[in-house]
């Protein structure tokens, strides 16, 4: 009998070390990892503050003062976006999150270049990238296609504003995101890009500071996806005018603190296959103007949200 007790302890023990490992938590290998670092100015070498950390979809973690930053996310292969106000979009990618392990990482940001633009956009066409800053000049012509990536700032000095000639072959491609939108302000504005105009708080941005996107030519397919249009509508009392039956779409977007008694958005005269989707207006002196031929669902919101 006692050989059978002992067989059977020892089968028991054996099995438990099988099934669970010897001193393991069976439940270890679904414990979140830890990421955790600085991001840190290059090449200044000072902390930086207020540095967004996300998966490219949710804000995962903010930076503090002394640059440090720390979250917890399920175990997996992750590309971690850093993006701060000023700062070039930085990527980390493959970081491998184990189950309960901590991950360290040390970030470097450079400063986003500033672009004086004082001519037009040729028929060959251009392509604006979120590592600088536009600075509006004069009064420009796009004429070939602009496309502009995710994260771009671009600000206009007073009183000047874009015509995009799709007699000419321009059209605009902007596609921002949900965590990276295309930013179009004025260059008083200090939020988006920080203090661009170099005056500190001299000024402050207002209503009508620049003119306007005017978009014309029935072949212009312009399209604006996840784009923010600030401080707009010094002429044609709006911010986007879309003339002569041009079809655009629009989604996604925001307008506001723009002027203009013909709405942010004047597309009285646009064509019938313009879409005007899941945008929001707020501020603006009026939102929308359009003409009986333009579907409108009620995926657009007119308040602050």
């Amino acid at each position: 009998m006692k050989n059978f007790n002992l067989l059977t302890s020892l089968v028991i023990v054996f099995f438990s070390f099988m099934f669970y490992g010897c001193g393991s938590d069976p439940s270890s290998n679904n414990d979140p990892g830890t990421v955790e670092g600085t991001v840190t100015d290059h090449p200044l070498g000072f902390y930086l503050q207020n540095i967004q950390i996300s998966d490219g979809e949710n804000i995962l973690a903010t930076s503090n003062s002394s640059g440090e930053f720390s979250f917890q996310i399920e175990k997996g292969t992750y590309d971690f976006h850093f993006n701060g106000n000023g700062y070039t979009t930085h990527i980390e990618q493959n970081v491998e999150v184990k189950a309960g392990k901590t991950k360290e990482l040390e970030v470097f940001l450079t400063k986003i270049e500033m672009i004086e633009v004082y001519t037009d956009v040729s028929s060959n066409g251009a392509t604006w990238n979120n590592d600088r800053i536009y600075h509006i000049n004069e009064d420009i012509n796009i004429l070939g296609p602009l496309t502009i990536t995710e994260g771009t700032i671009i600000k206009f000095k007073d009183d000047v504003g874009w015509n995009v000639d799709g007699e000419s072959g321009g059209e605009i491609i902007a596609l921002g995101t949900g965590l990276e939108p295309i930013i179009f302000t004025s260059w008083h504005d200090d939020g988006p890009g920080g203090d661009s105009n170099g005056n500190q708080n001299a000024t402050s941005p207002d209503r009508g500071d620049w003119e306007n996107i005017k978009i014309n030519g029935a072949d212009n397919n312009s399209v604006f996806d996840y784009c923010k249009f600030y401080y707009g509508g010094s002429e044609e009392d709006c911010v986007i005018y879309v003339d002569n039956g041009a079809n655009i779409s629009i989604t996604d977007c925001v307008l506001s603190m723009n002027k203009g008694n013909d709405g942010a958005l004047n597309a009285s005269v646009a064509g019938s296959e313009t879409v005007i989707q899941n945008n929001t207006f707020f501020g603006n002196v009026w939102p929308l103007n359009i003409n009986m031929n333009i579907g409108l669902d009620s995926t657009n919101l007119f308040t602050n949200p």
